[in-house]
């Protein structure tokens, strides 16, 4: 090639410095070092970087061994390799053997945060077996937590949290310190590039401490009826725990994150941004969560037997005995959870099921008091079902009537409070929506009024 400078042949050099060696010197020889140090001195060396695990002999290796020779010193702070993205089968994904699946495939069936949520629930460096089957069960995951921020903007986000705190119930106590352990625990996976022990730590919570447990025990307190003096620390919890977990979720699944803070919080403009949330360490109660497990291994046993007796849930029963430890504290909790009158400690010759280091002896009679419960909880389902396919809202009245379950007359007042009804008659019902209990025929009519 012939030199525009001097007119002379220009002549390649015969040898090839490996490749490798240039990429080595990438780092710094892209923020124009040496020629100019101001962007290498506020860069250089890198916080992080990110690759498949092939390059820990290749580019990584380079770059330390140039690094050190130049320097003495690495050119990087933090490392993360990836694995690879295979099929469900452990094969490498290709258009040609038809195991290819798109981003745009799974955003287009579940939406992009159940897509982020997949991806970030394992851990980052192993290889990811893509499944349709998980995919799905991550979309079902964010349509529980989704219903929770729902049910928050329903019943609570027209109160903001009181000052100062209203009196907490236990189970109130129990979700806050639920809620900081996860803070704590979620900073700390984050710090350490833990990314998919933080996700989980977060989701677990929202599905299964808030949405399956803490709102199945509060549902009652924050009913519109409902007047006791425990309904202000209800919603004061509910707010809390809401635009707390839309803060933490908002790095993992920020578009739900951003529609429940604008359904709740609606300040700043954006939950992303609101700071990282800072754990309360005072709130954080170990024994209380420990009990707590305990309770819900408690509840585990008592449905086993249920199920065992085909006693329905809904049904209320008399008495349950607990051996091997009391739980005073939060007897209220295992009432609820398990339908029960009445919570006793020792040993009972009843049908049992161990909760872990505990037993649990359940009173499976049902006596004809308890029937009639029973008969109550059932018709209420039967109207609430009734309610949703009229499409009514929670602050609905209706007119309900009732044909064959004279008995429930003295539950009157529990029916207006528990289903909305402002009058509730026994007699004739025209619509004759019918259900069965224990072989007899009740029939009901749902009107809105």
């Amino acid at each position: 090639m012939k030199c525009n400078k001097c007119k002379n042949t220009m002549h390649r050099i015969p040898d090839v410095l490996d490749v490798w060696f240039d990429s080595g010197l990438a780092s710094w020889a892209s923020l124009g070092y040496p020629r100019d140090k101001k962007l290498f001195k506020r860069l250089w060396p890198s916080d992080f970087q990110t690759e498949g695990p092939d390059q820990i002999r290749g580019w990584w290796n380079s770059q330390i061994i140039t690094s050190v020779i130049t320097f003495n010193r690495s050119p990087f702070k933090h490392i993360l390799f990836h694995g690879f993205l295979l099929d469900a089968h452990g094969i490498k994904m290709s258009k040609s053997k038809g195991n290819f699946v798109a981003p745009e495939d799974v955003i287009k069936k579940y939406g992009r945060d159940a897509l982020r949520l997949y991806f970030l629930s394992s851990a980052a460096w192993d290889d990811f077996y893509f499944s349709w089957q998980e995919a799905d069960r991550m979309a079902k995951m964010l349509t529980v937590i989704e219903n929770s921020f729902n049910f928050v903007k329903m019943y609570s986000a027209r109160l903001k949290p009181s000052k100062p705190k209203p009196k907490l119930n236990i189970e109130d106590k129990w979700i806050l310190s639920r809620l900081n352990t996860v803070i704590l625990n979620s900073t700390k996976e984050m710090s350490n590039y833990n990314i998919h022990k933080a996700a989980n730590e977060i989701t677990n919570f929202i599905v299964n401490d808030f949405s399956r447990w803490y709102i199945k025990i509060i549902r009652d307190r924050v009913w519109p009826d409902y007047d006791g003096n425990d309904k202000l620390s209800a919603f004061y919890t509910l707010n809390v725990v809401a635009e707390t977990s839309a803060r933490l979720l908002a790095p993992i699944c920020p578009f739900i994150a951003e529609g429940a803070h604008k359904q709740i919080e609606k300040k700043p403009i954006s939950v992303h941004m609101h700071a990282w949330p800072k754990v309360e360490k005072k709130m954080i109660d170990v024994n209380l969560e420990a009990g707590m497990n305990q309770v819900k291994e408690i509840v585990e046993a008592a449905s086993a037997i249920r199920q065992e007796h085909k006693i329905k849930l809904r049904w209320p029963l008399s008495r349950i005995v607990i051996k091997g430890r009391t739980l005073r504290p939060i007897e209220n909790v295992i009432k609820m959870m398990c339908n029960i009158k009445k919570v006793e400690y020792g040993e009972a010759n009843l049908p049992s099921k161990k909760a872990g280091d505990l037993t649990v002896y359940l009173d499976v009679t049902l006596t004809e008091p308890l029937k009639q419960e029973a008969l109550l909880r059932e018709v209420v389902r039967k109207v609430q079902e009734l309610r949703k396919q009229q499409k009514l809202v929670v602050r609905d009245r209706i007119k309900l009537t009732l044909e064959g379950a004279d008995e429930l007359q003295q539950f009157t007042q529990q029916f207006k409070d528990e289903v909305g009804a402002k009058s509730v008659i026994f007699g004739h019902s025209k619509k004759k929506d019918k259900m069965e209990f224990e072989g007899k025929n009740v029939f009901i009519d749902v009107e809105k009024v």
